[in-house]
């Protein structure tokens, strides 16, 4: 006993200890349930990569083999599996652009997949010119003719975006 005659107390009472553990808990439960959604978003985050991806590699295929061709070829839809078995669904499409430009290209490239149960799309619309093959006499005068060969050989083979 105390000066005041009160017992000594020692350690926590169970009302104490019952007050700390619960509010642990849920301490506990809440940074497991910011963690679950943080790993969402990540999963979710990486879908969306994967599909820019795959849409920046078939924008490199088009300016490789030419808008023209792709037109041409008629190839503008498909799908591929991911390596976890889901679906993947690409598709393009090509316009000729409403600019009033000669040889320039409005191309519309579309990813779809089911993530989280739901459906999910990318799209990205761009422009595109087309490889011109042949150059008119008007465009280019007998005497330049010669000194202008090289830069149109590399005009006539660029694509840009």
């Amino acid at each position: 006993m105390n000066k005041t005659g009160k017992p000594f107390r020692r350690g926590v009472s169970l009302l104490e200890t019952v007050l700390a553990s619960s509010l642990l808990g849920g301490a506990v439960m809440v940074v497991c349930g910011l963690s679950a959604g943080s790993l969402r978003s990540v999963r979710l985050n990486q879908e969306y990569e994967k599909a820019w991806d795959y849409i920046e590699r078939q924008l490199t295929l088009i300016d490789l083999i030419g808008v023209q061709t792709v037109v041409q070829t008629g190839q503008l839809t498909g799908e591929f599996e991911s390596l976890d078995g889901r679906i993947w669904e690409w598709n393009v499409q090509i316009a000729e652009s409403e600019s009033g430009i000669p040889l320039l290209y409005d191309v519309l490239i579309g990813v779809e997949w089911e993530g989280a149960g739901r459906l999910r799309r990318v799209e990205c619309l761009t422009r595109m010119t087309a490889r011109s093959t042949s150059v008119d006499a008007e465009q280019v005068a007998p005497d330049a003719e010669a000194a202008t060969e090289g830069s149109q050989s590399t005009a006539v083979q660029g694509v840009s975006r």
